[in-house]
């Protein structure tokens, strides 16, 4: 892929091996059918979707067909001390921000 701007202005870029800004995320399910040999798990296909972290915002970026499909941003509260009796959302609840 190259490079890509996040939304907070931070360059992100995978051109290093390894970097800290490409993850491989797997669903259980998907791992389990690809690796049937503990010993060929090098051998796996790639994951549906390309998976970045912006290493400024922590923004999660999911691409498909090298186009930004999801974005996922922190909440700001997310860390609340819990004290806000109007607060109906959930704790760690995922705003998801559709591109």
């Amino acid at each position: 892929m190259g490079k890509f701007m996040c939304r907070c202005g931070k360059l992100l870029s995978n051109s290093l091996d390894p970097n800290e800004v490409e993850l491989w995320v797997y669903t259980d399910k998907e791992f389990s059918e690809k690796v049937t040999d503990k010993e060929s798990t090098w051998l796996i296909d790639l994951p549906e979707y390309a998976v970045w972290r912006c290493t400024r915002c922590e923004r999660i970026y999911f691409f498909k067909d090298l186009q930004p499909v999801k974005v996922y941003k922190l909440e700001e509260d997310w860390q609340d001390d819990g004290e806000d009796e109007d607060d109906d959302e959930e704790e760690g609840e995922v705003v998801i921000i559709e591109t």
